[in-house]
């Protein structure tokens, strides 16, 4: 008898701290806490960050008479901090033809819960374009502003896969550097004040 009721007492206790350490802790109220969340669930991902993306730029008016061409394969990269409530400020650096830029901006993730993170940003600072008719090579320096949009998908919890699109306007701070022209040979076109252009893009992005 005593060594049956021993066997029962075991086994309960037994139970009982099983179930102790399965169930969730109890907050306050009284109610369980939840499980732990999908780390995708949240968009409070914070750290320093750095992308690469690759895309075409369109340009408009002079910038395309004076490039050459109207389109243009396009080379991105930034590097920034975000904080955990989306805000990130960052560097971009740009290159495209013969126009380089690198402009520090800030870039603003909205409050969206799941793998898809839409984003809004802007930068201003220095381009440069590089002009060659015949033998006769200038460059020019232009203060610029971009405004873009884009929406990154979550494949693992700090990194993404991303698409964007943005617009520049740039206006012209230095005038050309040209080197002297052979005789005889075509003068350089004559820079424009003012360049636009028009971006989409691809790219990865890591949050450390």
């Amino acid at each position: 008898m005593s060594l049956s009721f021993h066997r029962t007492c075991g086994v309960g206790a037994a139970a009982a701290l099983l179930m102790l350490l399965t169930s969730h802790p109890a907050q306050a109220d009284g109610t369980a806490e939840p499980a732990a969340s999908d780390p995708f669930a949240a968009p409070s991902i914070s750290g320093v960050t750095f992308g690469v993306a690759g895309g075409l730029s369109s340009f408009h008016g002079e910038a395309a008479s004076q490039l050459g061409s109207r389109t243009a394969a396009s080379v991105h990269a930034q590097g920034g901090y975000r904080f955990s409530n989306g805000l990130s400020p960052e560097l971009a650096f740009f290159h495209a033809s013969s126009v380089t830029g690198l402009s520090p901006g800030l870039r603003w993730y909205l409050p969206i819960d799941g793998r898809l993170r839409p984003w809004v940003g802007a930068h201003t600072g220095l381009d440069h374009m590089t002009r060659t008719s015949g033998d006769s090579t200038s460059g020019s320096t232009y203060w610029s502003v971009d405004a873009g949009a884009g929406l990154d998908l979550m494949v693992a919890h700090s990194v993404s896969l991303g698409i964007a699109a943005d617009a520049t306007y740039a206006n012209m701070l230095t005038p050309p550097r040209a080197q002297p022209v052979p005789v005889g040979a075509d003068a350089a076109q004559e820079p424009s004040n003012a360049l636009r252009w028009v971006t989409m893009r691809a790219g990865l992005g890591i949050v450390l």
